[in-house]
């Protein structure tokens, strides 16, 4: 059973998460976000959640025929700003 489709449809939409899309060349499409998941496995909403969770980003490319090139994430910590 295929869990993964082969190709994602992405709409550019103001506001919602696929803003973050464009073209890198005639080559390349990309779709970057960013995302949170908490260290703790915290239920509900703790009161110091801020401090709880861990951020990633998460830069998917996609070919010319809208296939997924590359997938590269990675940590960030928004706690020192």
């Amino acid at each position: 059973m295929k869990i993964i489709p082969d190709k994602l449809l992405i709409v550019r939409e103001e506001d919602e998460h696929a803003f973050h899309t464009g073209r890198i060349s005639d080559r390349y499409q990309f779709w970057g976000y960013n995302t949170f998941a908490f260290e703790s496995g915290a239920i509900g909403i703790p009161q110091n959640w801020e401090n709880l969770r861990k951020e990633y980003i998460v830069l998917n490319l996609f070919d010319v025929e809208d296939n997924i090139y590359q997938l590269s994430f990675g940590t960030m910590d928004l706690r020192a700003n």
